[in-house]
């Protein structure tokens, strides 16, 4: 088997989860629909800094 086939495979099953990682839970949620502030229209991303405050960015 040639190393480019051998390497697409071993790519292929290290990108996908697997049955025993745990699963997700919901933590919590804020915001509501619309084109205000602090509404949300599209959300497409999310980042949260983890110093010094926690704050919460999205890409909306």
């Amino acid at each position: 088997m040639p190393i480019a086939a051998v390497s697409l495979l071993a790519g292929y099953g290290a990108w996908f989860p697997r049955a025993q990682e745990p699963g997700y839970r919901f933590v919590d949620a804020w915001g509501e629909p619309g084109t205000g502030p602090c509404q949300f229209h599209d959300p497409t991303g999310i980042a949260v800094a983890v110093a010094p405050n926690g704050s919460v960015f999205d890409a909306d």
